[in-house]
């Protein structure tokens, strides 16, 4: 999946950087990725309603987002 990924930057001419890094699960875990990267740090979340309907968001991570809202 990820070779496709790439070749499919590739193809587009994009230029990326691949960051390798551990798991996180906060935004102040995440800081030492933020602090490597250049741009703003991002929250995302891959959320699940009582109805089997699936949401992925991403916010700024200084932004706190209204779950009830989505």
């Amino acid at each position: 999946m990820m070779d496709e990924l790439f070749i499919l930057l590739k193809k587009l001419h994009l230029t990326y950087q691949k960051f390798d890094h551990k798991p996180v699960s906060t935004v102040e875990e995440a800081q030492f990725i933020k602090d490597h990267l250049n741009g703003i740090g991002c929250k995302n979340l891959f959320l699940k309603d009582k109805d089997n309907h699936y949401y992925f968001i991403l916010l700024n991570d200084q932004k706190k987002g209204d779950l009830k809202y989505y």
